[in-house]
């Protein structure tokens, strides 16, 4: 076991002992207001990743503790574009959400792996596994059938946008998890809000997601807060000018 490792399992048994101590989440009515939207800091680092690995959360295709803990870290260090912007939800008993977004697209990442050229290998290794897998099987799974409404009917061509546009006006959501404590109460809405705003100060005037055909809760938000939301082949492309 490395020496992150070690300090990550150290920090997750802290963090159940100190939740075992106190009890679990407050009730969401009574903590809501409490909340606090903000950009990450080194010190949420451990919990964060905690948060992430309970809600499965996977930036760059990665779920790795190690390769998840050196791109917040390259968040807290490195705010100029091309960068990666975290924004928490924060009550007092911890971290209840998250939201993970890339502005630059591969000029950040290849300025990652300048920085963390370890974490930037498993990632690739990571990445190259699971399409040599996509590759190797012959049939790919059908994807299960969506049950909310279809989406408006329109082509990516005449949206105007594709995900493969690029420039430092445009950031790309990675991940956006919320606890399931807190969910169905509008704290990816604002998530999201805090998002925009710190997005702006950088210079970033649209924002653009990608969602699985079978994120029904995905799909519900991105309408709700006034993204465009266009059905692809195997998943859906959301964008939103702001």
């Amino acid at each position: 076991m490395s020496g992150d490792d070690m300090r990550y399992a150290i920090c997750n048994i802290a963090y159940y002992i100190w939740h075992i101590a106190y009890g679990p989440f407050h009730p969401l009515e009574t903590v809501i207001w409490k909340m606090i939207f903000r950009s990450i800091s080194e010190g949420d680092i451990p919990q964060l990743v905690w948060v992430m690995v309970e809600t499965r959360g996977s930036v760059a295709g990665t779920t790795s503790p190690a390769a998840l803990r050196a791109l917040c870290r390259d968040a807290c260090r490195n705010r100029k574009p091309p960068c990666l912007m975290i924004v928490i939800a924060e009550e007092e008993r911890g971290i209840a959400g998250y939201v993970v977004a890339v502005i630059g697209g591969a000029d950040y990442w290849r300025g990652f792996a300048r920085r963390h050229p370890l974490a930037a290998a498993r990632i690739l290794w990571k990445r190259a596994i699971k399409r040599f897998v996509r590759l190797w099987r012959a049939t790919p799974p059908t994807p299960r059938p969506v049950a909310s409404p279809a989406p408006v009917a329109i082509s990516a061509s005449e949206s105007g946008r594709t995900w493969q546009d690029r420039g430092l006006n445009i950031a790309r959501v990675q991940q956006i998890a919320v606890h399931p404590y807190y969910r169905g109460r509008g704290v990816g809405t604002r998530l999201y809000e805090q998002l925009f705003a710190t997005a702006r100060r950088l210079g970033v005037n649209r924002v653009d997601a990608h969602i699985d055909l079978n994120n029904d809760a995905s799909v519900a938000l991105h309408r709700r807060s006034g993204w465009t939301v266009v059905k692809l082949r195997g998943h859906f492309f959301a964008t939103i000018a702001i």
